[in-house]
């Protein structure tokens, strides 16, 4: 009679641990167990997040709500929250990455192009040559302060300033305030301490521009003249925002002559500081003064801080552009490049131009370091073998003259072109030298520099860790030296001593540069440089500066034998010897610059050839006579002359204009020409005055080198033949 029910859920009918549950007639339905889903529980639910494993780990999906973690190295557990205590003794890092331990971590030191946290991840780019792996490669950098438009900086690095200094900008560096002008600052200042940014002027009452952050009331003075007052301020208040706060800051403020309008723009944002002031009169900038940054003459409200750029334009910028110069601020002392191979013998390199920025430096089609970028005879620039040195023509081969120096530009660019060290220079170790710790070298008084009071000392140093030790020094004793380079490396200071002269003469200052040591079993490039000029030393490790201090106590002064000189050791003492090696030790009687200073540690990690540098300024060089048919200079005293008896005559057929003088006379002038076989004529074009008052070639002349009948004459009472 029906009366019997047959069970319909069976152990297939819900999978993964879930529950059947029967209805009437064959329907059924299942109860899933956590972590699963689905008609009969057969879906598996994820249950990895973003936090299920540590420290790297990676969540391994189990069956249903099981998940497991397989930990990244130096962590372990459930979670993978427990650090394991390491050694490096697996060494993790990968490509010639260094392990070390930090609170039993092992943190790895990667060795470019590599990043990450073992070395595992391959960076696209470059920010100096020694980050391109192969000695055939430098690193391909253009400094975006390239594109902008005319400016100034004030400051060659950044500078913290605690209140009781300030500094002076030189004058080269002064803005031209002619017309608008735009400054723009990158600053961090301690929290409640107001102070000037930067001040143009003598006084609080005479004053063309000057730039004062309230920290209280939050606010920034923009002081001026103007025809009206001769220091008028405007006040921008800055609502809410605290840039007092030892935060990095980015301050723009704008002056547009036209419109008689001053503006402020804060961390790229000025909708919400009514930044725009009415100027009512136009600023006037011809009151005397001096510009200095961080303080207001005579030396009160100083800043407290760091001032890491001021600039000025001589334009109206715009937001957009104060924008790309927030982004861009990052990139001006490490600017981003691709490494890229070096140009070869005869490879076209770039025309040396004034630097549009002293920002960063660009970095682009650079010869190899065994070649120089130099002009050649028939135009342009080209990369070219270092010429061999001479004194007069019989000193070089045939075929070749003795030219003038290497040509020098001073205001060169790119680094392709490396010109000439002045000053005189002193090798005081050419070969590599080792010292034990307790051994020295003193050198005779041919060795001394002459009497200066600005100094560069460079070296390539592979120091011992441990080791407190001179690199050089000069001197009696303690109180009667000329000048030290002490390593300390127990202590992360590098110490430069001087000395001056005068009726005191001997010890007088020790500039410490602190947080910084090279003896970590590698060799560096040393460079220590007192600028009395600038008033300022400076610190290089490996071609970058690393330590700046301004201002010099006293004015140094070197002396030539006035008493010992040494090498790894200080005279009057056994004790800082040095320990390592000591390689291309030399002294220079100038303050070199950034740029010299990168070529000496390029050089020196191109095998120590620093001794092939051109560093002298009085020999001359071999060049090559410039075969017939070669462009020339007419008359002009150059590195550039015609293979003999060819003579290089005005190229008449060119379209450049020709100007020639009257005959008789001495002026200089400067006419291109070309190379070619002479007529039996004047080698110098001979000019004479007509009775018409027109200037004619001879006719020798004309003949002989077809001048056109549109080039013989020109009005006028002869003064110059065009």
């Amino acid at each position: 009679n029906c009366n019997t029910e047959i069970p319909i859920c069976t152990p297939t009918t819900c999978l993964n641990g879930g529950t059947c549950v029967e209805g009437l007639g064959t329907l059924t339905s299942c109860s899933c167990a956590v972590g699963f889903s689905g008609s009969n529980c057969n879906i598996d639910l994820p249950f990895c997040t973003s936090t299920t494993c540590l420290n790297g780990g990676t969540c391994v999906e189990g069956l249903g709500p099981l998940t497991s973690c397989s930990c990244a190295v130096g962590f372990s557990g459930p979670s993978c929250s427990m650090i394991v205590p390491r050694s490096c003794s697996s060494n993790p890092c990968q490509h010639g990455g260094v392990c070390r331990l930090e609170a039993g971590i092992e943190v790895c030191t990667c060795s470019f192009p590599y990043t990450g946290t073992y070395c595992d991840i391959l960076m696209d780019y470059c920010t100096e040559d020694v980050d391109c792996i192969s000695n055939e490669t430098y690193c391909d950098i253009q400094c975006p302060a390239d594109s902008y438009p005319a400016h100034t900086t004030l400051l060659e690095d950044a500078v913290v300033l605690n209140g009781n200094s300030f500094v002076r900008v030189d004058s080269n560096r002064y803005p031209d305030f002619g017309g608008s002008v735009s400054m723009f600052a990158v600053f961090k200042q301690t929290w409640n301490s107001s102070g000037y940014l930067v001040f143009f002027g003598t006084s609080g009452d005479n004053r063309n521009w000057g730039v004062f952050v309230e920290c209280e009331q939050r606010r920034v003075h923009l002081y001026y003249s103007s025809a009206t007052n001769t220091s008028k301020g405007a006040v921008f208040n800055l609502a809410n925002v605290n840039v007092c706060d030892s935060q990095l800051h980015f301050l723009a403020l704008i002056y547009d002559k036209p419109l008689l309008q001053l503006s402020l723009i804060l961390d790229g944002d000025w909708a919400s500081y009514k930044p725009h002031k009415e100027a009512r009169s136009p600023l006037l900038f011809d009151k005397p003064g001096t510009l200095i940054v961080g303080a207001r003459l005579p030396r009160t409200f100083r800043f407290y801080g760091e001032i890491v750029q001021i600039i000025f334009f001589n334009s109206v910028i715009n937001s957009t552009f104060v924008n790309k110069l927030i982004n861009d601020s990052a990139l001006w002392k490490s600017p981003k490049g691709q490494c890229a191979a070096y140009k070869e013998e005869g490879d076209t390199c770039p025309t040396p131009v004034a630097a549009p920025s002293l920002l960063c430096q660009s970095s682009k089609d650079r010869c190899d370091l065994a070649l120089r970028c130099l002009e050649r005879y028939n135009g342009g620039y080209s990369c070219q073998k270092q010429p061999a040195s001479c004194l007069a023509d019989q000193d070089c081969d045939l075929g070749y003259f003795c030219g003038a120096q290497l040509p020098r530009y001073p205001n060169s660019y790119y680094q392709s072109v490396s010109s000439a060290i002045n000053g005189q220079i002193i090798f005081l170790q050419k070969s590599s030298m080792i010292f034990d710790g307790m051994s020295l070298v003193s050198l005779p008084a041919t060795f001394h520099p002459p009497s200066v009071t600005e100094l560069t000392i460079f070296s390539t140093v592979c120091q011992t860790p441990g080791n407190d030790g001179y690199v050089v020094g000069k001197g009696v004793n303690d109180r009667m030296r000329d000048f030290g380079l002490y390593l300390r490396s127990t202590k992360k200071t590098i110490w430069l001593a001087y000395g001056v002269g005068g009726d005191n003469p001997g010890f007088r200052d020790i500039i410490f540069f602190y947080n910084v040591s090279i003896a970590d079993g590698n060799c560096h490039s040393v460079a220590a440089v007192i600028d009395s000029a600038a008033n300022s030393a400076f610190l290089y490790i490996d071609g970058r500066v690393v330590g700046h201090n301004k201002p010099l106590n006293s004015t140094a002064n070197f002396r030539p034998g006035y008493n010992m000189l040494y090498v790894g050791g200080r005279p009057g003492t056994n004790l800082f010897r040095f320990k390592g090696t000591i390689n291309n030790l030399l002294v220079v009687s100038v303050p070199l610059k950034t740029d010299k200073i990168a070529i000496l540690d390029q050089m020196s990690r191109k095998g120590g050839a620093i001794s092939t540098l051109d560093l002298q300024t009085s020999v001359g060089y071999c060049y090559k006579y410039a075969p017939a048919g070669s462009p020339c200079y007419v008359n002009q005293p150059s590195n550039f002359r015609c293979q003999s008896p060819a003579v290089c005559l005005p190229s008449y057929n060119s379209t450049s204009p020709i100007s020639l003088p009257m005959v008789g006379t001495t002026a200089s002038f400067n006419i291109p020409g070309v190379c070619v076989s002479p007529c039996a004529c004047p080698t110098t074009p001979n000019l004479t005055c007509g009775a018409d008052g027109r200037t004619y070639l001879n006719t020798c002349i004309r003949d002989c080198y077809h001048v056109p009948a549109s080039l013989t004459t020109t009005s006028g009472a002869c003064p110059f033949f065009t």
